[in-house]
């Protein structure tokens, strides 16, 4: 990830300056990266991710905030299906992750 310099913001970020952050990297790195709605669903993940044939969700949170439990809730129900769901309030456990993933090629 050389080159990959993530943004130095505020001490106390936006949940708005993590994602685009994230979602920047991601891409940058290939991935397919899109908001997620489901206008029945408020409480579903803010992004699919698709990148070297893995797919996850993430939940996007400013720092030290946690999921509110309907998205909780939304986040078991998608695991317990056997999906991914990260949920990331800072930008460099994203690039972390990320990286593992294009080390070990799945998630």
């Amino acid at each position: 990830f050389e080159g990959d310099a993530l943004p130095v913001g505020a001490e106390d970020p936006l949940e708005s300056d993590i994602q685009s952050a994230c979602v920047k990297l991601a891409r940058r790195h290939g991935a397919y990266a899109r908001k997620f709605s489901s206008p029945a669903n408020r409480s579903v993940p803010d992004y699919i991710v698709t990148l070297h044939g893995a797919t996850w969700y993430v939940e996007f949170k400013k720092k030290g905030k946690e999921p509110t439990k309907a998205q909780a809730d939304e986040h078991k129900k998608i695991r317990d299906a056997g999906g991914t769901v990260w949920v990331i309030d800072n930008a460099n456990e994203f690039r972390l992750r990320l990286a593992r993933l294009l080390a070990v090629g799945r998630l």
